[in-house]
């Protein structure tokens, strides 16, 4: 305001700085008492306007209109059409002829509505956004709020719901704060997970150990329920599995089952606590020392999954290494990155399997400074399998140390179980290794092994082993029995038939033109590409062929590289193999998928060719 009798919104009044008001109330003759009357009405003004109340920063940001032309953008006119100035602007001039200055007549006249009751403002305000709207967003650019904080939602001013809605409404002059909602946050991320197919339906099965790979499918008809009062369906139906990463069927083995059931009648369910509380059972010291047999190494630590393993190891050795930096495979599983993203360590990603790639970015860096090659040795998505020596070469050049996750090897490689590092005679190379005991094992935990006081570090500083409870003793005595099984002559002839079956199936999907990823190992990735008929894919395979498989989806994989994860095992046969083949060629038919032209005819017989390099 100014004595040129330009007028404004008593709001920006409040956006002044103390020095200001007063060089301001001196320029007019005003008073200390004209001040305190002043910031009475500037107070009363900030709490009623519809943006100031919601936008305390602005209140600060705002910048003092000193002067404007009446004309049709100027200030003096947008403030005539907002319900709280009205009744200043369109008071008479004449007012001032009586000696009184411009700011007295401003403070009159908000110390007159100040008086008036709830009612009659209630009144004003509604019949002025009827017929008016809200002068700010009619004239966005002339409004000290918007320009000043950019103010992106309307939905908090009372003036901005126009037609019907403001004609049957009055806004109250003090109204709330709109308060966060969550339940709508929530609902709006299961929506986008919808739209874009990656949402994930688990499927209801009932295992049957007897007829393993078989199991009973539960349908549902409302996709995810977790009502408590919702009845899990008792309508069934037998299928055959071919998605189980119980990959030699050791969940069921009859020396794994009865070593459980006579460790859980002798010490009961649960392990207690945590290892340093109570829960440092007989069991887990066992298996570790046999863990760290296996792969040849000083120590081992037992964890309740590989991928809580895989975090605290890596988040820890971050932690411990000062300036340490990871050098991780582009397809790592989301295990690691978790670790590696915890440690809060710098970071290079070299390309897929790319140990040339490797090599330049660890040639980059201070060679002076920690550093940690993490990577897989199967990689459980695509089906290949890590260049383990050449990676181990290039960090070995570098001074840096080599992390492999042994996850999708461990129980199905090398003579003795030990994973793809033992069947290449490269254990010695490899200086930390983790693994789990829920796949080819087929029980539950996971573990890291290497170097005596590594492993010790992660056993006294990692909070995802110390804050842990133990596995309960039945399934670490379990698994500790699935171990000795499998490093023995039976584990070679499972993992023979194994290897067989994988290739056998590989070949019998190429014979037919199914697409399949080029892969190296037991894991055969048939090639969709697209969300919606992936998934669409394996319902039918389900429902209408009693075949369960299940598609791969983002983020387990990137989007456009959607897939059919089959795992084929020991246990599968010729026959099931046979009947896998034709539902899934009958289906993608039916979806009007591309086939891939036949193989080249090769002179080998069916059985030389589908044992070929079977390298275990």
């Amino acid at each position: 305001f100014a004595r040129n009798e330009t007028f404004t919104c008593i709001s920006v009044i409040r956006t002044m700085s103390s020095s200001s008001v007063s060089k301001t109330l001196l320029r007019m003759g005003s008073t200390r008492a004209g001040a305190g009357r002043v910031d009475a009405a500037v107070k009363h003004a900030v709490a009623r306007c519809p943006f100031l109340k919601h936008n305390p920063e602005a209140v600060d940001s705002l910048a003092p209109v000193t002067s404007a032309p009446i004309g049709k953008d100027s200030m003096r006119f947008l403030a005539g059409k907002c319900p709280v100035m009205a009744p200043v602007i369109h008071s008479p001039v004449s007012k001032l002829a009586s000696g009184g200055t411009i700011l007295d007549t401003v403070i009159s006249e908000a110390n007159k509505e100040l008086m008036q009751d709830d009612a009659a403002k209630q009144k004003l305000m509604g019949k002025q956004a009827q017929t008016e709207g809200c002068p700010s967003l009619l004239q966005p650019p002339q409004c000290p709020v918007t320009n000043a904080v950019q103010y992106p939602d309307a939905a908090l001013c009372p003036f901005a719901h126009k037609s019907s809605e403001a004609k049957n409404n009055t806004v109250p002059a003090e109204s709330k704060p709109k308060m966060y909602n969550y339940s709508e946050r929530f609902s709006e991320m299961i929506v986008r997970k919808k739209n874009d197919a990656s949402y994930r339906i688990f499927n209801t099965v009932k295992r049957d150990a007897a007829q393993y790979p078989n199991a009973a499918f539960f349908q549902k008809n409302n996709g995810y329920d977790p009502c408590p009062n919702s009845p899990i369906s008792s309508n069934s139906t037998n299928v055959e599995v071919w998605c189980s990463n119980d990959y030699l069927g050791m969940s069921r083995h009859p020396e794994v089952v009865n070593t459980i059931c006579d460790t859980v009648r002798r010490e009961g369910v649960g392990s207690g606590g945590t290892r340093n509380i109570s829960g440092n059972g007989w069991q887990h010291e066992n298996i570790e020392k046999e863990l760290a047999r296996l792969h040849k190494k000083e120590a081992a630590l037992l964890f309740g999954s590989c991928f809580v393993a895989n975090d605290a190891a890596l988040s820890t050795f971050g932690n411990v290494l000062p300036d340490c930096i990871y050098y991780s495979d582009a397809d790592n599983h989301a295990s690691m990155i978790q670790g590696i993203r915890n440690s809060r360590c710098e970071k290079r990603i070299f390309r897929h399997n790319d140990y040339c790639h490797l090599d330049h970015l660890l040639s980059m860096d201070d060679p002076s400074v920690p550093k940690i090659v993490a990577f897989e040795s199967v990689y459980s998505m695509c089906g290949t399998i890590a260049p383990i020596e050449e990676l181990c070469n290039v960090a070995r050049k570098h001074n840096a140390l080599t992390f492999i996750d042994e996850v999708h090897a461990v129980g199905l490689y090398g003579d003795t179980g030990a994973g793809v590092a033992e069947r290449d005679n490269l254990m010695d190379a490899v200086d930390i290794v983790t693994g789990t005991l829920a796949k080819a094992y087929g029980t539950i935990g996971g573990y890291v092994a290497g170097p005596k006081d590594l492993i010790d570090t992660v056993r006294s500083y990692a909070p995802g082993f110390v804050f842990s409870s133990s596995l309960p003793p039945m399934l670490v005595a379990g698994a500790a029995a699935s171990v000795n099984v499998l490093k023995g002559s039976e584990g070679q002839d499972l993992r023979r038939r194994h290897q067989t079956h994988a290739k056998t199936l590989i070949r019998m999907l190429e014979d037919v033109g199914i697409p399949t990823l080029p892969t190296q190992s037991h894991i055969v990735p048939v090639a969709v590409g697209d969300a919606r008929i992936c998934k669409s894919i394996s319902d039918t395979l389900l429902e209408k062929h009693n075949i369960y498989v299940q598609s791969i989806n983002f983020p387990t994989v990137p989007r456009g590289t959607e897939r059919l994860r089959v795992t084929p095992g020991p246990f599968h046969t010729e026959e099931m193999m046979t009947r896998f083949v034709g539902a899934l060629t009958q289906v993608w038919k039916e979806y009007g998928l591309d086939f891939l032209p036949p193989p080249p005819t090769s002179k080998s017989t069916p059985d030389e060719r589908s044992c070929a390099s079977v390298t275990l």
